[in-house]
């Protein structure tokens, strides 16, 4: 049996034993037992038996089962993808021992990973899909039951099936084929009108990451992969059986608890999630540079937030509904506003000027009598790219005055998560060049608390509300968590220094990494801790005005402390930034308390 199926087939029975505990009382143990005990055995036959043909039978025969548990589907469009799979990887075994052209062998390839997408029910062999139907009854059963396991075997089948050659030709088509699910689960959950349908298209997101992890020749990406099944099978498939049960009992709760589950859905930190897109944005970057840049571009489709856009869809579709062309007009016309306000204002274009000039002053007063840095000379690196794609992101996000992103477009964990990728991504690119990386994650989880906090109350994830909330009650959370976002901010934008400086060039060179961070990170501090400005020339100049001060104030700090020394600063984080966060964390949930 493979090592990863082992374990993923325990975590399966784990979540099992969850939804037997956590059922309903109305809802059928037994027939939830008789479901799932036989779907968990089918897993384990699938891992066990000695041979791959006989996988292939027994995973024919949990075809035959599925299609058989009832639904409102017709069995024989239940049964039609799964045997498609069966069909696909016999195939592929026949390709593969039969003696002839080393073509063959590709085939073989090109069955296998047909085989494994139609077995899952991803693209383009996606299982039909029924809102009503049972969760052990819907294609759900296969794209996070039993899919995990099925390709743990696949793969570690296929390396003694394939030759080197077709090897390296399977591993491409899974990267492919991951990238095309990634983008169309991204996309389809933000676009589509059924919650259900939703939650589905975010499994096909999360395997997209997991084929391209798959795919990839080198170690972190395997492990990455196998973390994302994890996160599938012990993240994503109990939450997706808590939903259902909200759902057949027509309850909805708004609930701080939901900003932790967001989090890690999105794949943030300190959830698995994250670490699985670390190892898969290091194992990209040692295989082809460009594609880490895709990876990350796909990771930052599926982000919370898609509620609000699916929300907003509701309400404005059917005024278009009268026409066609309507409907086409008004989709155009979101695409070409969101295209100008990430590239234009306040994205790119804004992100850069802003950083710009407050980079100046920033070498200006930390080099003193020192020559002026110059500029760069080579192409933008990985972690460039990536950041400049998170911090346009976050800067949309912003209640900055004219914003062309609709204000219930906008979501502040969206924002806090594309600047944490920032951080996350020079961890995962360059962790040999990150001075303390254990002490900067530790600093950047303060930070999401400074940012997070102010929301538990008001429950409120829109960033323009938060900042408009003047509840005399909720002040002291408000000045915690604004001073906590001060101190640890010098630190996320690397002025204060957590080791010796390694620099040995004549002349410091702009960087740009900052220079993409400056407006992003001061300007959420306006939208969060300051009233929201009006859309006039007088609103944004108050808005970039205070958030000029916030860069200013962040600036003198950096040169009074790198003066002296990073054990200071060390000793400033461990010793009295984390216990304040603490603090602050205390004030949050004592606040949250005593304001119901």
């Amino acid at each position: 049996m493979p090592p990863d199926a082992t374990e993923i087939i325990v975590f399966i029975a784990l979540v099992l034993g969850f939804a037997l505990a956590f059922a309903p009382a109305q809802s059928p143990r037994r027939s939830l037992l008789v479901r799932g005990g036989t779907g968990l055995a089918g897993t384990v036959a699938i891992a066990a038996v000695p041979t791959f043909d006989l996988a292939i039978l027994v995973l024919l025969t949990l075809g035959v089962l599925h299609a058989a548990a009832g639904g409102k589907r017709a069995f024989a469009i239940r049964l039609r993808a799964p045997l498609l799979a069966v069909a696909m990887l016999a195939l592929a075994v026949v390709l593969a021992r039969v003696e002839g052209p080393v073509v063959l062998a590709r085939f073989a390839a090109v069955g296998l990973v047909a085989g494994l997408a139609a077995g899952i029910g991803l693209l383009p062999y996606l299982h039909p899909f029924d809102a009503d139907d049972a969760a052990a009854s819907s294609p759900v059963a296969w794209i996070a039951f039993i899919g995990p396991v099925l390709a743990a075997v696949v793969v570690a089948r296929a390396q003694g099936l394939l030759t080197a050659d077709a090897g390296g030709a399977f591993g491409a088509m899974l990267i492919g084929l991951g990238l095309l699910n990634m983008a169309w689960g991204g996309i389809a959950t933000w676009l589509t009108e059924s919650t259900t349908a939703a939650w589905r298209y975010s499994f096909i997101a999360d395997w997209g990451l997991a084929l391209c992890g798959i795919g990839l020749t080198v170690s972190d990406g395997r492990r990455g992969a196998l973390l994302v099944l994890l996160t599938i099978v012990l993240g994503r498939l109990p939450l997706y059986l808590v939903f259902r049960q909200a759902a057949a009992a027509k309850t909805a709760t708004e609930r701080p608890v939901n900003l932790v589950v967001a989090a890690m859905l999105a794949g943030s930190a300190p959830f698995a999630g994250f670490a699985a897109r670390v190892l898969l944005l290091r194992g990209a970057t040692q295989l082809y540079w460009p594609l880490a840049l895709v990876l990350a571009a796909g990771m930052l489709l599926w982000l919370p937030g898609a509620d609000a856009r699916r929300q907003h869809r509701r309400r404005a579709l059917p005024a278009a509904a009268s026409g066609g062309g309507a409907i086409v007009i008004q989709i155009l016309s979101g695409i070409a506003t969101h295209s100008v306000a990430l590239l234009l204002y306040p994205g790119l274009a804004a992100l850069v000027a802003f950083g710009t000039v407050v980079e100046l002053l920033w070498m200006r007063l930390s080099l003193r009598g020192r020559e002026w840095p110059e500029l760069p000379r080579r192409r933008p690196s990985p972690v460039v790219g990536t950041i400049a794609l998170c911090s346009m992101l976050a800067a949309v996000q912003l209640a900055v005055p004219w914003n062309l992103v609709p204000g219930e477009e906008r979501s502040v964990v969206l924002a806090a998560v594309a600047l944490a990728f920032t951080a996350w991504a020079e961890l995962a690119l360059t962790v040999e060049f990150v001075a303390e990386p254990g002490l900067l994650l530790v600093i950047q989880l303060c930070w999401l608390l400074a940012v997070l906090g102010p929301a538990v109350q008001p429950e409120s994830l829109r960033p323009q509300v938060l900042g408009n909330v003047l509840v005399p009650g909720l002040l002291p959370v408000k000045v915690g968590c604004a001073f906590l976002y001060l101190l640890c901010l010098p630190a996320l934008l690397r002025l204060w220094p957590l080791a010796p400086a390694t620099e040995r060039r004549g002349r410091p060179r702009l960087d740009a990494r900052r220079i993409l961070t400056w407006f992003p990170y001061c300007g959420l501090f306006t939208t969060l801790f300051i009233s929201p400005s009006a859309d006039d020339a007088a609103g944004l100049l108050r808005f970039f005005g205070f958030t000029l001060v916030v860069a200013v104030v962040v600036i003198l700090a950096g040169v009074v402390v790198q003066r002296r020394g990073p054990a200071i600063v060390r000793g400033t984080y461990t010793k009295a930034v984390t216990p304040f966060a603490v603090l602050v964390l205390a004030i949050v949930v004592l606040t949250s308390i005593l304001m119901r």
